[in-house]
This record gives structure tokens, sequence and C-alpha cells, in this order.
């Protein structure tokens, strides 16, 4: 809010490491304009312009309209604006006055939010006192109540969640007339200590097809895990909570995509059946027993599979009996590149008996790795912790069922 204020009084918000902004952050602040401005000798020569981007793209109304064009529904006639909790929230109450700027008496908010009318008394004792969101919009934009069953007669063509996290009245009902699209979305809450929680409620809204718009956005995730086997285990679950860009997951043996495929049924993923080495060559052999499944297991899931044949013997598998598969094989800086893959935000790492070989074939210089778990089963934990620190990184628990892994965690 601050750096809109700033540019709306005709003044330049001066940002250090502005040209380090992520990407979803103050996604529509005119970085480029103001990065030009402080690396200008003129800087005021740049105010008539950010004054006029302000006006035409950063103002309650234009917020309204950008809704309801990313929608598909750029001039609704009629739409139902709902909130459970009538106490101010900065993204609900900025966001319906500017619907209610556009629309006036048609959009129709339950309840009414009395703060945003020119009528509202003293706003003393509101959040921040009521500054920018309070007394904007005139009493004559105050539309009557509606009962349930203009909901039931689908006679809106949008309806607005003000505060989604603080309770969203008549879902139900509503949900069993409108189609996801026609439902928006809005989250104001920070993201905070309980950032995970919060998007993965946000995201179990998104995956049902509704839009949802946040004000504070993250980045969507990366998601890479090298060694996935059938896919049911805590990379799923991770995946389930949180937003991703990209999950790429690797597992040599192709008769596991059907089970990877219905994991990740409702996810876009990518799989590559490839074996990661440490090294230049481009294909190799995997050695595997037909026991290994667990053993007790009748469909054989090849766990302890590996390059390296004395791994299997390590796992007391016959070594009369063991076999093996040529497969396609490739480094991970290969594999990063290929997929454009520069930022990783989640890399597992589990490839039976070479862990610690590949780990350190990996160019951090240009891959930009924030959380890395690895089986520590068969590596030299002190060798493992030494290498990690070098690179910036701190040991903490894995998340992993077993407890077989270590996750590092960039500082």
């Amino acid at each position: 809010m601050r750096h809109y204020e700033i540019l709306a009084n005709g003044c330049i918000p001066w940002f250090v490491d502005l040209d380090k902004c992520p990407q979803n952050t103050i996604t529509h602040f005119p970085k480029k304009l103001v990065l030009d401005a402080m690396e200008s000798s003129n800087p005021e020569s740049f105010i008539p312009e950010l004054l006029e981007y302000t006006r035409k793209h950063l103002t309650t109304k234009a917020m309204a309209q950008y809704i309801f064009d990313t929608v598909g529904c750029p001039s609704p006639k009629r739409i139902l604006f709902l909130s459970s909790d009538p106490s101010p929230d900065y993204l609900r109450c900025l966001t319906l006055s500017g619907m209610k700027e556009i629309l006036g008496k048609n959009c129709i908010e339950s309840p009414h939010i009395p703060h945003i009318y020119d009528d509202y008394g003293s706003t003393e004792n509101l959040y921040g006192k009521g500054f920018s969101f309070t007394k904007s919009i005139p009493t004559t934009s105050k539309s009557p109540l509606v009962h349930i069953d203009e909901i039931r007669n689908h006679t809106f063509d949008l309806i607005v969640y003000g505060s989604m996290n603080r309770g969203m009245p008549y879902y139900n009902e509503i949900t069993k007339v409108y189609s996801p699209s026609e439902i928006i979305l809005l989250f104001g809450e920070d993201l905070d200590v309980e950032y995970t929680k919060k998007l993965s409620y946000i995201a179990s809204f998104e995956k049902k097809g509704h839009p949802v718009f946040i004000r504070e956005l993250p980045d969507y995730m990366n998601i890479v895990q090298i060694g996935t086997n059938t896919g049911m285990d805590h990379v799923r679950d991770l995946v389930g909570t949180i937003l991703t860009n990209k999950i790429l997951l690797v597992e040599p043996f192709d008769i596991h995509n059907e089970s990877i495929k219905n994991a990740y049924s409702s996810i876009d993923h990518i799989i590559e059946n490839i074996a990661i080495v440490p090294d230049d060559r481009e294909s190799v052999k995997l050695y595997y027993h037909n026991d290994d499944g667990p053993k007790n297991n009748v469909k054989k899931s090849f766990q302890v599979a590996s390059i390296i044949p004395q791994h299997i013997k390590n796992h007391d598998y016959d070594e009369k009996t063991i076999q093996y598969i040529d497969v396609k094989a490739c480094t991970l800086n290969k594999l990063f590149a290929k997929h454009n893959l520069y930022k990783i935000d989640y890399l597992f790492i589990d490839i039976e008996g070479i862990d610690m070989e590949v780990l350190e074939s990996i160019d951090f210089s240009i891959y930009d790795i924030k959380k890395l778990q690895i089986e520590h089963l068969h590596i030299d934990v002190n060798r493992l912790n030494s290498f990690m620190s070098s690179k910036g990184y701190n040991p903490t628990n894995g998340i992993d069922y077993h407890g077989f892994d270590t996750m590092f965690i960039k500082n």
C-alpha cells in the first residue's frame, strides 16, 4: 500500500534491490519505470509518467476491472459480494470499493460493509484509523440486501467472496448453481509463519477451478524428485499442500509411469525415464532384483535398483539372480538446463548408491536450490554435512516417512 500511496502523491518510492524483486511480488507496480527513474540523473522527470500509470492501473477501480477481465467477464451487470466478517480487510474493502465504483448498486454486498461509505462516523478505532479504505463510496451506492432465492435463480453474473479465509457463507448453496469460474475468491491475509497451511487452503480452491486473487502472492514452486519410484510418497503429499509451477519426476523404470500418473492425476507434472549420473555417460546398466518390492509387496517396485551391482548385493539379494536393463542417462546439470530449471524450491535425491557423487556434481553457482533433501543411509554423513555447509546450507530433518533423509536449507 505505501508504495502506491507514495506514487499517488507524485513522489518516487526508492527501493533498494528492486531489480531482485521476485516476479510475483508487487506484480502491478511499475518496476521498470521506477528502476529507470532511480538510475536517471533527473528522476523527477519520470513523475508525470508514474502518475499517469498510477491513475490508469493502480486505483481500486482499475484493480476491480482487472479482476473482471481476468475471469473473462469484463462487463458484469450484477454481482454479489459476500463476506462473513465485516471488520476491515484491506484487500476486501478496497476491491469492494472498486467494484462499487464500476457497478454502483448493482454490486450488492452482504452484509453491508459500513466503513466504506461516506456517511460513516469516526474511523479512530478502525485498523490504521481507516486510512485509504474508508468513506470513499457515496451512500447512494449502497444496495438493498438480497433473498437467498436470487442466488438459487442465478440472478448474478459473478459471486465474489471478499475474505475467503474469514468465512464463505452460502458456499455449498452457491456451488450448486454457479460454476467454479463464476465464483471469485479473494485472499488478503499475510503469508506468515502459517505460510504452508494458508497455501494449502488456497490451493484446495484453486484446484476446484475457482479464480483466486491473493494480496501477497508467492512464487509458484519448482519441484524436482530424483528417484520417484511409484510416486506414492512424501513428495506427493507435499505437492498437495503448495502452489506449483513445474514438477519434474525422474524414474528410470518406465513400468512405474502408470502409478506415477495416477498419483499425480490432478496435478501437472513431467516424467523423465532416465538414470541420473555424475558424469557424461549417456546410457547405463540399471541393476535390480525381481524380489525387490519391498519383499512382501506383490507388485515389484525395485526400490534399491542401482547402476552399481554391489548396492543390490548389500541388500541381501542373490548375486546370481541380479538382472539389469539399459537406460538413458544424464547429469543433473543437463537435466535442469533442459527444463529451464535455474531456480528450484525443492530437490529430492534418492539414487541408491551414488547419491553423494551426484550431489557433488551439481553446479550450485548456476542452479539456485532453496531446499535439498537427500537419503543419507549410504553416505558418509560428515562428508555430506561438510559439503553442503561449504555450499551455504544448514541441515534439518527430512520430510520422508522413514527418517532416512536429511533436508538442507539454503542460508
